[in-house]
């Protein structure tokens, strides 16, 4: 068939134009509860420190590096970040570990955001416990974006696999390996650290794993791997509550069958977000135009 799309423009639309509600995956109730001496800590929204001497007090006990949002009232993008970009589950994943902090640069944050010559908004800051450098980031980055520099720096500043390794019990480290490997495009590596994260964590108890599905999925969809991103879609759909993130994933998971000529299935997907009440006008016109073009098709 024609159906043509180009993957990074599909993803773009998606992740600029749809805001994440709840990204937060809870364990299916019907399945039974893990054992209690596997319990394991669960994803939650990212918890911003109280100051900076907090932060780099947390930072130095937990081996992190501090994340500094400098935001102001009146920036734009700032409350796009908010609302889209931290929501994100592969977002919140990676903020685990490290020490997140947001600071007004024109009220309590002022001198540290002209220490570090803040001029843009939003700007991120990646520093060490001693508020050494890691890497600035100026301006908007929406979920694939932030996440993937997130998983830059992580790999590149931090100990984080080898806490992952040096901890082979932790689910969550386990997944954020997961999602930083597939977030740089490493699909070997990330796929061997999902197999612990599921092991480890067969009923989701954390609630991340939908991070990693999602990690995962779009980096075999942004290959042109489709038939690799329905499988991942699916898993990340089978676990997922109805949220704005598994809409999204439907809408890539109909686009994947669209790419491989399994027609019936990518109109079948395309319905199920049309008929779902959550899906927002933006979302509907997106599966309406994969429904449309695929139909021209038989």
């Amino acid at each position: 068939m024609k159906f043509h799309v180009r993957t990074k423009v599909v993803s773009g639309v998606l992740a600029a134009t749809l805001a994440v509600a709840c990204p937060v995956v809870f364990a299916n109730p019907n399945q039974p509860a893990a054992a209690a001496s596997t319990t394991q800590a669960q994803l939650a929204p990212i918890h911003w420190s109280a100051s900076f001497a907090a932060a780099q007090q947390q930072a130095r006990a937990g081996g992190k590096l501090i994340m500094i949002d400098f935001y102001t009232d009146w920036c734009g993008w700032c409350k796009v970040l908010d609302e889209q970009t931290y929501p994100d589950s592969r977002v919140e994943v990676l903020a685990s570990n490290l020490v997140p902090l947001k600071l007004d640069a024109e009220k309590g944050g002022a001198s540290l955001a002209e220490k570090y010559k803040v001029e843009a908004y939003p700007t991120i800051m990646f520093v060490d416990a001693n508020g050494n450098v890691v890497q600035k980031v100026e301006g908007y980055q929406d979920g694939d974006d932030f996440s993937a520099t997130m998983s830059q720096i992580l790999q590149k500043n931090s100990s984080l696999q080898q806490k992952a390794d040096g901890q082979p019990d932790n689910a969550l480290l386990q997944v954020s390996m997961a999602v930083a490997s597939a977030s740089s495009g490493s699909a070997d590596d990330a796929l061997r650290y999902l197999k612990k994260a599921e092991t480890l964590d067969p009923h989701n108890q954390t609630g991340a794993l939908s991070a990693a599905y999602q990690a995962v999925a779009n980096n075999y969809f942004v290959h042109k791997q489709y038939a690799q991103s329905i499988d991942y879609l699916k898993r990340q759909i089978d676990i997922s509550p109805a949220t704005d993130e598994t809409i999204i994933a439907k809408l890539l998971l109909a686009t994947s069958y669209a790419l491989t000529d399994q027609n019936d299935s990518a109109i079948q997907t395309a319905e199920e977000v049309l008929h779902t009440p959550q899906a927002t006008k933006e979302e509907k016109e997106l599966a309406q135009k994969v429904e449309t073009a695929v139909k021209a098709q038989k």
